[in-house]
């Protein structure tokens, strides 16, 4: 693992936001898949070479959403170790990146 979190195969659970839970119910199936996914990946390793330290801690990250023009933004909450944790904060759609035909500037 990168950032130092390393805990010899120690598992980190993944709690979406409210805001995330909401967006998961409306979401496309594959879309739906992608973030589950990632909550598997970051349960695993919660600072991924793919992710981004967005403050000087590196507890507040951000991730591309595989396969979709999305990122998903998170933060790790190490302590206490026995409730240790990541809250999986938003998933922000990049209008600017291309899009499917027809969908828009929308994942939905």
């Amino acid at each position: 693992m990168s950032d130092g979190y390393d805990d010899a195969g120690q598992e980190w659970p993944v709690v979406p936001s409210t805001e995330v839970g909401d967006f998961l119910v409306t979401a496309p199936p594959e879309l739906f898949s992608a973030v589950m996914a990632l909550t598997v990946a970051l349960h695993r390793d919660p600072a991924p070479h793919d992710s981004t330290a967005l403050d000087s801690t590196g507890l507040y990250r951000d991730i591309p959403l595989p396969g979709h023009p999305a990122v998903a933004e998170y933060v790790i909450n190490p302590e206490p170790p026995d409730t240790r944790h990541i809250v999986l904060l938003t998933i922000t759609w990049l209008p600017d990146k291309p899009t499917e035909p027809g969908t828009g500037d929308s994942p939905f």
